[in-house]
């Protein structure tokens, strides 16, 4: 009986060591496995930066060349470039002095509308008229503008100015009077309505 108790009691031993063994075993090649698995993936993460940085090398490479091409490239356009700019250039210069020298009211003036009649009276400002050129107004015979540099039409009497039909007739001092200049003297007497003059 006791040599049967022995003997099972080295079978459950051996049969513990042996599990605990084949448990060990078990887990060195868990570690094992592990570790394989770590080194491969860091000589994809090694190899992948490698390839990274020779794609980079690679498109560094091909900026440098493209960039020396595209300099040759411009450097030999600039020379076709600047010629046709100089062209261009002189050829507006060309066409700003001939609008310079024809002002835009003789342009006008060469087409003339048919709803412009010169000396007409402006629809607005009084003592106004239109002008041969069309579109320009000016004053009245008697009248100058008081801002003729800008586009106020408002114009004022101002005595002594030469009649521009009449030249020996001249502006009073009084508005819309009319008198002989000196030596002269109107052929109806002294009625504005007719500003025919004579010699005294």
């Amino acid at each position: 009986m006791l040599l049967g108790l022995g003997t099972a009691a080295a079978a459950f031993f051996l049969l513990q060591g042996y599990k605990r063994s084949r448990k060990v075993k078990e887990e060195e090649n868990k570690k094992y496995e592990q570790r394989q698995e770590n080194n491969r993936l860091e000589n994809q993460k090694h190899y992948r930066n490698i390839s990274l940085e020779r794609y980079k090398h690679y498109l560094n490479v091909l900026l440098e060349d493209h960039k020396f091409i595209l300099n040759i490239i411009l450097a030999i356009l600039t020379v076709p470039l600047t010629v046709f700019g100089y062209i261009l250039w002189e050829n507006y210069k060309k066409y700003l002095n001939k609008s310079d020298s024809q002002p835009i009211s003789a342009i006008v003036a060469k087409t003339p509308s048919k709803s412009w009649i010169p000396d007409s009276l402006h629809p607005k400002y009084s003592n106004v008229i239109a002008s041969k050129t069309e579109g320009k107004w000016v004053a009245a015979p008697g009248y100058k503008l008081l801002r003729p540099d800008t586009s106020d039409l408002k114009v004022i009497w101002e005595s002594g100015q030469t009649h521009p039909i009449h030249p020996n007739v001249i502006a009073s001092k009084k508005e819309k009077i009319w008198i002989p200049a000196r030596g002269y003297k109107f052929v109806t007497g002294d009625d504005n309505s007719d500003l025919r003059v004579q010699p005294e």
